[in-house]
C-alpha cells in the first residue's frame, strides 16, 4: 500500500498490525511516518510516541518525533528528543544534522555547528548541506571568511549545484582566512 502511495490504505493495515501486537514498535513506527506523509502530525506524533513507548532506545522514532516537534516549532522538546536519539543512534548523521538545525533555531550556534560537524563527519557527502547551514551562521554573525570556507568545502564536495556561481561570488569576495582553509 505504502509503495502504491495508498497512505490511508496503509494506515488501515498498520493500524491492524499494532492492534494485533502493541508491542511491535516498527509498525509503529511506519504507521508515524505514513501519518506524517499525509500531514496528520498529530497521528504521527502520538505513532512515534507509541513505538518509542514499546521500545524506549528506538533511534528512528526519537529522530522523527523530533522532527515533528521541530515543524511544530517546540525547539526545547525537539533538542531533547534529538539528543536521545544521537545518544540511541550515533551513527545515524540525519539524527544531528537534524539535532544541529535545532540548535541553530534556539539560538545556541556552538552546539548547532558541533552537532552539524558531526554530521558531515558521519557523512561527508550526503551530509553537504550542513556547510551551507554553517555558512549562513557564519553570515549572519558577520564572520564572513569563516562563511567562505562552509562554501568552500560545500562546493567540494557538490561542484555542480545550481547556486555554485553564487557561492564562488561570495568565496571570492570574502575570501577565507589561510587558517580557515
Amino acid at each position: 500500500a505504502e509503495q502504491k502511495k495508498d497512505l490511508k490504505g496503509a494506515a488501515t493495515l498498520l493500524r491492524e498490525l499494532v492492534g494485533k501486537d502493541p508491542n511491535d514498535f516498527v509498525a509503529w513506527g511506519r504507521l508515524g511516518s505514513v501519518h506524517f506523509e499525509m500531514n496528520d502530525l498529530k497521528a504521527a506524533e502520538a505513532a512515534y510516541g507509541k513505538a518509542i513507548e514499546a521500545k524506549p532506545d528506538f533511534g528512528f522514532g526519537m529522530m522523527n518525533l523530533g522532527r515533528i516537534y521541530l515543524v511544530q516549532n517546540k525547539i526545547d522538546a525537539a533538542i531533547e528528543m534529538l539528543l536521545r536519539a544521537t545518544q540511541a543512534e550515533p551513527n545515524v548523521p540525519r539524527g544531528f544534522q537534524l539535532l544541529g538545525e535545532a540548535y541553530l533555531l534556539a539560538r545556541k550556534g556552538t552546539l548547532g555547528v558541533e552537532a552539524l560537524n558531526e554530521a558531515i563527519r558521519l557523512d561527508p557527502v550526503g551530509m553537504a548541506e550542513c556547510h551551507l547551514l554553517m555558512a549562513r551562521l557564519y553570515d549572519r554573525a558577520g564572520a564572513r571568511s569563516w562563511a567562505s570556507r562552509e562554501y568552500k568545502l560545500f562546493l567540494g564536495k557538490v561542484p555542480e549545484h545550481a547556486e555554485r556561481k553564487k557561492f564562488e561570488k561570495y568565496i571570492k569576495d570574502n575570501p577565507p582566512e589561510p587558517d580557515d582553509q
